[in-house]
């Protein structure tokens, strides 16, 4: 240790310091005694790492080992302090330190702006956000860094997510400069019957929560309910209750309800669209992948594991993450599609976004039906 960060009131010079000192940061969602951060310890910033208001607010933890300094003179001329944790200690476990000097650093915003949206499809969301999609891997959960689709432009709502939904999805927004209980909303048309519900986002296992992070549910018609009417409705967020801080924007131009009460062939499925005033929907309604073998080309290349990119617009499977229809409920399903393949066989579509063909006669499919 530098003798330079030791001094003495009259004067005694220093001869040596010896011991150690650690800085860790982390931000507010994380927690620096838990064996996931022990684990994930990517999750920690360095000191050169700019302050990110949609952070929240950052925790400076100092930590010290033994330590110890000798001056020339004085009775003692040595003294000991600090926590009695070795420096081996502590390159193997920096949790064994029990005195620790914690630091809130709460970075202030003027102008409250939306950071990102992710989908509540999963229970640790996993992607990397690049432009107005992102490419599923885990390799989001390791690096911790919470992300998703970034505002595009508030005054273009048809840009930024969502744009297709159905009954209780659900995405979390994060805010910087704003807690969700200040949150408010208006819609356009007033009379449309989708709504949305906004609430102070739950703990995920590998994140945490940031308290400036809200949960932003949409509601509307489902399989049952003698309405199913719909609209495309705009809806715009704001930072505060009288409505005059607009920070996010989105309008849902498409709206699906779900049959879940069983496979059906694809003329049951058709026939029950039909009669709540619905279609089936196409394959790029459904999905943005390629399946060659199947003669269908539109979409991307299916990459490792089979899977595509999540993406605006690419349909409701990728826009909103492959568990979008089996939140809550780990229920393989294949969706009836309103293309033809050859003779009786249709496309259907999987919740892992992937095209299959089967005949029109098989009880494979769920009904799931787009607004017309």
């Amino acid at each position: 240790m530098d003798r330079q960060y030791f001094f003495d009131d009259d004067g005694d010079e220093i001869l040596s310091g010896a011991g150690m000192v650690s800085l860790k940061i982390f931000d507010e969602a994380d927690d620096y005694g838990s064996d996931d951060l022990a684990e994930w310890g990517e999750r920690s910033y360095k000191r050169s790492d700019l302050i990110d208001p949609c952070r929240y607010s950052y925790r400076m933890v100092l930590l010290s080992s033994i330590s110890s300094v000798l001056s020339k003179f004085g009775v003692p001329s040595r003294r000991s302090f600090g926590a009695t944790v070795t420096e081996d200690e502590w390159n193997d476990d920096p949790w064994a330190f029990e005195d620790r000097l914690v630091l809130h650093i709460k970075p202030a915003v003027s102008n409250p702006y939306a950071c990102w949206a992710y989908p509540l499809t999963q229970p640790t969301p996993h992607s990397e956000h690049i432009g107005n999609e992102w490419v599923a891997s885990d390799l989001y959960r390791e690096s911790g860094a919470k992300k998703g689709y970034q505002l595009q432009n508030i005054n273009s709502p048809s840009a930024n997510f969502p744009t297709t939904a159905g009954d209780s999805f659900s995405f979390n927004l994060t805010v910087a400069g704003s807690f969700p209980h200040e949150l408010s909303y208006s819609k356009q048309p007033k009379d449309s019957i989708i709504n949305l519900t906004i609430r102070k986002a739950e703990e995920f296992r590998y994140y945490g929560n940031y308290p400036n992070e809200a949960t932003i549910t949409l509601l509307g018609p489902k399989a049952g309910q003698p309405n199913t009417s719909f609209s495309p409705t705009t809806f715009i967020i704001y930072a505060d209750q009288e409505q005059t801080k607009p920070i996010y924007s989105f309008t849902i131009n498409k709206w699906f309800i779900l049959l879940e009460d069983g496979k059906r062939t694809f003329k049951e499925s058709r026939e029950y669209c039909e009669s709540i005033g619905y279609r089936l929907p196409t394959v790029p309604e459904l999905t943005n992948v390629k399946n060659v073998e199947l003669n269908w080309h539109q979409g991307y290349p299916t990459g490792k594991e089979g899977f595509s990119k999540v993406q605006l617009g690419g349909g409701i499977i990728p826009e909103w993450d492959s568990d979008v229809f089996r939140l809550d409920r780990h229920i393989y399903r294949k969706f009836w599609s309103n293309n033809r393949h050859k003779n009786d066989n249709y496309y259907l579509v999987d919740v892992y976004r992937l095209i299959f063909s089967e005949p029109i006669t098989e009880q494979i499919g769920y009904a799931l039906c787009i607004s017309p």
